[in-house]
């Protein structure tokens, strides 16, 4: 029973430290861009708008978890003819798919400021895991991520039929996310 007392006893300071803060994201600093390849030139989409529910601590991943949504329609691309096919049945399908989903509630501390969220990205009711590594500053009560990982669009029939073929929309699509947010106080 004693070494129970002591075990406990010192355990305690460590338990107390593992805790999990909510983060409020700075929507208006932050960016989510993907960038597609078609034929042969890049093309950027910028997210307009996002949702984000972020509970986060490195001294307590195992309890850390994160939830984004994405508006279909929040899309912003400079040629509206291009954006306007994006909403369209061949790739996203606003209309019956109206949100993409990231979850992850499995972190992984790399080294130093690096991090990888083991989670899953759904588009159009098609889920599939996507690890996210991802580098995280804090100074104070500020965060700030900084993401760029590469997802394939078939797995998820972003580019059905004739738009399926790769020699004119590449398969890869670069994601680059960048997150400032403030720690939440209780």
């Amino acid at each position: 029973m004693k070494k129970l007392l002591l075990l406990s006893a010192l355990l305690l300071p460590f338990s107390a430290n593992a805790e999990t803060f909510e983060w409020q994201p700075r929507y208006d600093q932050s960016t989510i861009t993907f960038t597609s390849t078609e034929n042969g030139n890049a093309h950027e989409t910028r997210v307009g708008e996002f949702e984000a529910d972020i509970q986060f601590s490195a001294n307590d991943l195992e309890n850390s978890n994160v939830m984004v949504n994405i508006p279909v329609k929040a899309f912003k691309r400079d040629d509206s003819e291009a954006l306007q096919t994006m909403q369209e049945g061949q790739f996203f399908d606003a209309k019956n798919y109206p949100d993409i989903t990231y979850r992850a509630d499995h972190f992984e501390h790399v080294k130093d400021n690096e991090y990888i969220a083991h989670g899953y990205l759904k588009i159009k009711d098609i889920e599939n895991p996507l690890d996210l590594p991802f580098t995280l500053d804090i100074t104070d009560d500020t965060a700030d991520m900084t993401s760029q990982v590469t997802v394939l669009r078939l797995p998820y029939q972003v580019g059905k039929g004739s738009w399926a073929d790769t020699n004119f929309i590449a398969n890869e699509v670069t994601v680059d996310i960048h997150l400032v947010a403030d720690r939440k106080t209780p």
